[in-house]
């Protein structure tokens, strides 16, 4: 069966099974590094907000041998656990003042995401963009966000440069940093027999969401530096972290830069792959560079 077989017979499938009140359709939702995945979204009369449940993951289960009945109950059951019981206001998202305090940044590659940025505002940084989001209240499944665009910018009459100030303002407040030696963290994911890896550091924030950006810190950066003192690499692991390595050896970027590139290629998906290059924060200057 291909894709397309597969997306539409399941479609059939879930309608069946899913109560009176609600309805189902697919769409094309464009992710991060203009990844497209179809979405299942499941819509129930009254309520004017509906999960979105991705496909692909269930079509290479469905390939593995998994029973497409199989996979419709997971659809059904992910749907009940995550099923919106009230309302959203949608009149918050229309008023600036009321948003503004949740705008916050993330990073995303300016190559990999030439479709995206043609419709939303970015500041380029780097071989990077950083893009805007508005924070939503944390709930069972993480904290929502919800991407500006430019339909937005220009109904709130703002600027790229405001949403910038306003999110350098709001996400060390929001998505406060967290700086975590590897080892440490491999014996809290391993046990006691994890694998010592050196001197390396993994930067985030406290919600694993969009901890790239951390590395728009000024402040930060120069703190770490100073704390080490010298200057280190910046290996971009993903969307949502960095690996730092304080550089008390001789360059070994072109090393790095390849490890980060196989790393993108065999372990992350299209979507969460933040750039090929390393970076360097260089103690003199306090800049970082690629």
């Amino acid at each position: 069966m291909t894709y397309s077989e597969f997306t539409d017979a399941l479609l059939s499938f879930v309608r069946v099974s899913l109560p009176e009140e609600c309805s189902a359709a697919l769409h094309t939702v464009i992710k991060n590094n203009d990844t497209r995945l179809t979405g299942l979204t499941i819509t129930e009369t009254g309520r004017n907000i509906s999960p979105t449940i991705y496909l692909d993951h269930y079509y290479q289960k469905y390939c593995e041998g998994t029973d497409l009945n199989l996979i419709v109950d997971e659809i059904i059951r992910t749907y009940k656990e995550y099923r919106p019981t009230e309302d959203f206001d949608m009149s918050f998202f229309t008023d600036y003042e009321k948003v503004k305090s949740r705008i916050v940044y993330k990073l995303v590659n300016r190559i990999r995401n030439k479709e995206l940025l043609q419709d939303v505002p970015y500041v380029p940084y780097l071989d990077l963009a950083v893009v805007f989001c508005c924070l939503l209240k944390d709930n069972k499944s993480g904290s929502a966000t919800v991407l500006i665009r430019q339909k937005h910018m220009e109904h709130w009459n703002v600027t790229t440069e405001d949403l910038f100030a306003i999110a350098k303002e709001n996400s060390p407040r929001l998505l406060s940093y967290e700086l975590e030696d590897m080892n440490t963290l491999m014996k809290k994911i391993c046990g006691e027999d994890a694998l010592e890896t050196g001197q390396m550091y993994v930067l985030s924030n406290r919600q694993r969401l969009f901890g790239a950006s951390c590395i728009l810190d000024e402040a930060l950066l120069e703190k770490i530096a100073n704390d080490q003192h010298s200057g280190f690499y910046v290996l971009p692991s993903s969307i949502h972290e960095v690996i730092l390595l304080p550089r008390k050896t001789p360059d070994t970027s072109e090393a790095l830069t390849k490890m980060v590139q196989e790393i993108n290629e065999a372990h992350l998906s299209s979507d969460e792959v933040l750039s090929d290059h390393v970076y360097y924060y260089d103690f003199n200057t306090k800049k970082l560079c690629v």
